[in-house]
């Protein structure tokens, strides 16, 4: 096999194996920064987005896929702070909530199995309700 060939076939691999990134996409819907237990366990510090109404049909998930249409921000750190709060700040409650449209970039379907999660890079915050605390009975 000669030295192209094996480049082409890994470029192929790779090709076939990743999730192609979307360029850049606006969403509304609701942000969440969880900080129970339970989701710092599961989730991380990640500033999570679920979008709503027709911006959730944007969400890319392969024919049959029916979860969540969720993502997290790979930015959650400069995402706090463009949705006007900080990872860094102890909320009352569980965390931080709030609604909001938002444009991304990269994003990254995750399709793995186990624990993961799409992530996407918050480019700018649209239109931004502001936060709130989220209560631990939700």
């Amino acid at each position: 096999m000669s030295k192209w060939s094996i480049h082409a076939a890994l470029l192929l691999l790779v090709s076939l194996s990743a999730s192609p990134a979307i360029a850049e996409t606006t969403f509304s819907g609701r942000f969440e920064y969880r900080t129970d237990p339970e989701s710092l366990d599961v989730i991380g510090r990640q500033v999570c987005f679920f979008p709503s109404g027709r911006s959730a049909h944007r969400v890319p998930r392969p024919t049959g896929d029916k979860r969540l249409p969720w993502f997290c921000f790979s930015n959650s750190e400069t995402a706090a702070k463009m949705l006007g709060f900080r990872l860094e700040a102890s909320p009352k409650g569980c965390g931080i909530r709030g609604t909001a449209t938002v444009t991304v970039s990269n994003y990254v379907l995750y399709t793995k199995e186990g624990d993961g999660n799409d992530i996407a890079t918050l480019k700018s915050v649209v239109r931004n309700a502001g936060p709130e605390q989220l209560p631990c009975n939700q």
